[in-house]
């Protein structure tokens, strides 16, 4: 038995022993193979492919073949979708490795893809690792890193990230407070996809604390001091400590002896920014002066 293209009679077509069976056709512009979907498949299972190239006509063949390994493999269920597409069986029970991939259009033209189709024993995509910091300060860059699971899942993997970065990691940066998100999708090439998502806390950290309150008293006299946060909208909590013990927004001070005195009062981020400010108070000595009273004789 013989298959294939035979033109020695001025005929072209498909042969198998000496009977066409496919109509004699003109030859055409000369085929291309561009690329195949998936490019990777599994020995262990059939797998449909979507073959784009360019000139595909008549009855088209594929042939698989391993270079420098002897025996060819001819697929199955080839059909014909358009000039440019066409689809066909990879089959079961593959020998794993590279193939190149040969054409024969209908009017007996050729093209071959070399290292067109890789046959591996798939690991699977089973999940995504996603790792970074979750609280970071407005304007802070954040690099997040992605794994597949398990480490050892066949490759190509394609990492893609809601921010639109591709690839293992990724940089975040937000200019306002609140709370976000860091999405990555882990996609294998044989179509296994796992998405995992980050939550990140975005925070105004405190830059100072500026105290308002009289700088000058009496002995004895009590003074209300207030302490404002750098800049206005820094993330709350804050707590904030006198140097006289108060813990709050507000402490009042009072002396009995005169003198020059500081306030100190320090101001804690809950996400760990520290900042400390002082006064000065001064108490100072008041002189008593009574009139004088001049009687007359």
């Amino acid at each position: 038995w013989r298959l294939g293209c035979d033109s020695s009679s001025g005929d072209t077509g498909w042969f198998i022993d000496d009977i066409q069976i496919s109509s004699p056709l003109e030859p055409n512009a000369a085929p291309a193979l561009t690329g195949v979907v998936p490019a990777i498949v599994s020995p262990s299972e059939e797998t449909l492919l979507t073959l784009h190239g360019e000139n595909f006509t008549g009855m088209p063949a594929l042939q698989l073949g391993a270079p420098g390994a002897p025996g060819v493999t001819w697929l199955p269920s080839v059909t014909l979708v358009s000039s440019t597409t066409l689809t066909a069986v990879a089959p079961a029970g593959l020998a794993s490795g590279v193939y190149d991939l040969t054409l024969f259009n209908g009017d007996c033209q050729t093209a071959t893809l070399l290292g067109a189709l890789s046959v591996i024993e798939l690991e699977p995509l089973t999940g995504v690792l996603l790792e970074g910091p979750a609280l970071l300060a407005v304007g802070e860059a954040g690099t997040y890193t992605a794994e597949p699971l398990p480490l050892t899942a066949t490759q190509p993997l394609t990492f893609t990230w809601d921010s639109g970065a591709v690839g293992a990691t990724a940089v975040y940066s937000w200019t306002t407070p609140g709370t976000y998100t860091v999405t990555v999708t882990a996609e294998q090439a044989q179509g296994g996809a796992f998405t995992e998502t980050l939550t990140v806390e975005v925070y105004q950290p405190l830059t100072g604390l500026v105290i308002d309150g009289p700088t000058e008293l009496r002995a004895g006299e009590a003074g209300a001091y207030t302490v404002t946060p750098l800049p206005l909208n820094a993330t709350l909590p804050l707590t904030t400590t006198w140097s006289n013990g108060t813990v709050g927004a507000t402490a009042v001070y009072s002396w009995t002896v005169t003198g020059t005195y500081t306030i100190t009062v320090t101001g804690q981020q809950v996400h760990g920014a520290t900042q400390s400010a002082s006064f000065i108070v001064s108490v100072p000595q008041y002189r008593l002066f009574m009139p004088l009273i001049l009687r007359g004789g």
